[in-house]
């Protein structure tokens, strides 16, 4: 199951959109056309007769009083939804399939004792049909979707006791073993990584020992995407892995994760999306002074990085006569400014007013970029102006008259030995 078959770099940056997943499901299924997969005996009129039943038990208003009514209601789950989702001609279907369950028939559930059945017969399920070669490699991608979806508290989205959602703490270490297997097709790692990047934005991934940071660090420095994968893929994983390096509690006390997330901000041979994803996450990491890490090191890539988005843009105006996006600016340029944010914990007093300038900055011109009046064509006037405007935040020095008349032949501002900006 490669995935070479589809620009996953760039399609999944959209992750969290039904539709996306959906067009990813309808991909792989045509990918599989012809071959002969495994199908597990399924019961489709358990669907129609029993939904009432569960949606009752679900709601509280029925209860699994006898082993009679505890097996109608794993049998529903079992033959009804799961093995519902290994026939091969109901693939397409699979996206609505995974949201009618998450939605209807999991996160309903108002006792917490019934919804840990639940939890347990589809983490049973899901596991025993990702880890086979038998099933399709659509039903296996969507089982691995569903994993990272399981919650021991669902999200309440409403009203005044409005809450996040708990992921299911057993789920973790199964998504992170198919991530890890070496064996394990790309797609499955995909999935993996996007239910381990819910889990670490919505619960505490406890690495003490270091091991999943080891993993996904590996992940993360990989500059070469192995034969059967596409470069967009790899660079899509890359980001996943660093925003999971970012959200984790204990990285900001590795030398490691906080080296590598460093080197990336400059690094003009990757693609600006995983540099940017690089900032945020190290303004998410809790940085510590242990690390040993350079404030100079750090505020040069973070410079760089600034200047780079700023320069990509004017190039795509000049060289290719294309708009510039005031959406991709802005999301970039946000990312430098929350990467500020492990400066100013180790940086000096001079890093600190420079993280402060540069944060005033990219806030004004979010504000200006909100504006309905302010399109992509005033951007395409502006463009080099802000390039100025984001040097002179950088380097704390006013931009020169030949900058200001003359933005086709800038150049960069005149700075002291002393600068660490100077590598700009």
């Amino acid at each position: 199951m490669t995935l070479r078959f589809l620009r996953l770099g760039v399609v999944l940056q959209h992750h969290r959109s039904w539709w996306v997943l959906g067009l990813l499901l309808t991909t792989l299924a045509s990918v599989a056309d012809g071959a002969k997969y495994r199908q597990l005996r399924d019961d489709p009129t358990l669907l129609k007769r029993d939904r009432s039943f569960v949606t009752a038990v679900l709601l509280g208003r029925e209860t699994l009083d006898s082993p009679e009514r505890e097996k109608r209601f794993d049998t529903f789950y079992k033959r009804g939804l799961f093995a519902g989702m290994t026939q091969l001609d109901s693939v397409g279907e699979l996206a609505q399939r995974r949201r009618d369950f998450l939605t209807q028939y999991l996160r309903r559930a108002r006792d917490p004792a019934i919804l840990r059945r639940v939890n347990g017969l589809a983490l049973k399920a899901m596991a025993y049909l990702i880890r086979s070669n038998d099933f399709h490699p659509a039903v296996r991608f969507n089982a691995i979707l569903i994993l990272g979806q399981l919650d021991r508290i669902p999200a309440v989205e409403v009203g005044v006791e409005k809450r996040p959602p708990t992921p299911l703490p057993e789920a973790l270490p199964v998504l992170f073993r198919f991530f890890n297997a070496e064996k394990m097709p790309d797609a499955i790692k995909v999935g993996a990584l996007l239910g381990i990047l819910r889990h670490a934005r919505y619960g505490v991934i406890d690495d003490r020992d270091g091991i999943h940071a080891a993993k996904l660090l590996a992940l993360l420095r990989a500059d070469t995407p192995p034969p059967d994968r596409d470069p967009d893929a790899h660079v899509w994983m890359r980001r996943r892995a660093a925003e999971i390096l970012g959200t984790m509690g204990q990285s900001g006390g590795n030398p490691q994760v906080v080296a590598a997330l460093v080197a990336l901000l400059g690094d003009r041979q990757t693609t600006l999306e995983l540099r940017c994803t690089a900032a945020s996450a190290l303004g998410r990491l809790k940085v510590q002074s242990s690390t040993n890490t350079d404030p100079n090191v750090l505020a040069a890539g973070l410079a760089k990085l600034a200047f780079d988005v700023c320069e990509l843009e004017n190039e795509a105006i000049t060289n290719r006569q294309e708009l510039p996006s005031k959406r991709r600016v802005g999301y970039r340029l946000k990312a430098v400014a929350q990467g500020l944010a492990a400066l100013e914990k180790i940086g000096t007093a001079r890093h600190q007013a420079m993280a402060a300038r540069v944060q005033t900055l990219v806030e004004e011109t979010l504000e200006q970029f909100r504006r309905s009046n302010y399109t992509n064509e005033i951007l395409q006037q502006d463009m080099q102006q802000l390039t100025t405007q984001v040097r002179t935040a950088i380097t704390g020095k006013a931009a020169s008259a030949a900058v200001r008349t003359a933005p086709a032949a800038a150049q960069p501002a005149a700075v002291d030995d002393a600068d660490p900006f100077e590598s700009l």
